[in-house]
């Protein structure tokens, strides 16, 4: 019932302005590292039931609903299958970002250390949430979106309190899958104008 802020602070419009202008500096380092970036290293086949498991959980995200068919079929074959054993940290709170990830099977804990406070018995902090993944519930929520965009510090760390099994996707991965799909468009609207093509 609080009223909606309508205006940031001073502390976090500078915060946003410093970040604004380390990613402007990180620019040129990110395009020729994600150039370096081999994407059918990363390709394995996935089953009808998997692909369907997947698009399921990216659906409600903001970042593939306006991809193609073609380049929903390429972030499948570049999501990385992990598997990943009861107490393992998948993200940790203060560590940059590469990576979105869905839950496919398996509960993790989303802990938050308050600011001004440290992890002294390194539990991680307090929990704030739970990511439970089933089949046989059809649940695959995901965490890490932010990490598609730009390489920004995790607000939370997730651990594992179960074994479990998640599929990642690298921010690379999915730049250049949009890159390429532009390219294809691109080139296909140039040979449509050549005469030898336009049948």
């Amino acid at each position: 019932l609080r009223p909606v802020r309508t205006h940031l602070s001073r502390e976090k419009s500078k915060a946003i302005q410093q970040m604004k202008i380390k990613m402007a500096a990180d620019s040129d380092l990110d395009v020729s590292s994600m150039e370096d970036f081999d994407l059918s290293k990363l390709y394995t086949k996935k089953t009808e039931e998997e692909k369907s498991r997947i698009a399921e959980a990216i659906r409600a995200s903001v970042m593939f609903q306006n991809i193609t068919d073609e380049q929903r079929e390429m972030i499948f074959g570049v999501m990385e299958p992990i598997t990943v054993k009861k107490g393992t940290w998948v993200i940790k709170q203060g560590s940059v970002g590469d990576r979105f990830y869905i839950v496919d099977t398996g509960r993790f804990e989303v802990r938050i250390i308050p600011d001004g406070e440290e992890d002294n018995d390194g539990s991680g902090g307090n929990v704030v949430h739970v990511y439970e993944g089933s089949h046989e519930k059809h649940a695959h929520p995901s965490f890490g979106e932010l990490a598609l965009m730009y390489s920004a510090p995790r607000a939370a760390s997730i651990i594992s309190q179960t074994d479990g099994h998640l599929w990642a996707l690298h921010r690379y991965a999915f730049r250049q899958v949009l890159a390429q799909q532009t390219y294809r468009t691109e080139l296909m609207s140039r040979l449509r104008h050549l005469e030898l093509f336009q049948n």
